[in-house]
């Protein structure tokens, strides 16, 4: 069994709380949660910045990689051909 994070037990325990002050047999109906939206944008976010964390790690060792590229392609000749 895994242990849930405090931000999930947190959620479970605002959805008790939220049903408790409801009618009796009122069912959980995420799409009536005035919370979910916002924890939605939130996980958006959060995807964003990771991907964004991602694409400079690889900006980071493109740049790394750089000096020997031109090194090495620098003495290569370069052939060209006409279109004409």
């Amino acid at each position: 069994m895994t242990s849930a994070a405090p931000a999930e037990l947190g959620e479970w325990e605002r959805i008790t709380r939220l049903l408790a002050d409801a009618p009796r047999g009122t069912v959980y109906d995420p799409d009536t949660d005035d919370v979910v939206p916002s924890e939605l944008a939130d996980a958006a976010r959060e995807a964003k910045l990771r991907e964004a964390m991602r694409i400079a790690v690889r900006v980071d060792e493109l740049q790394a990689l750089l000096p020997w590229l031109l090194s090495n392609t620098a003495a290569a000749p370069c052939v060209r051909t006409s279109s004409t």
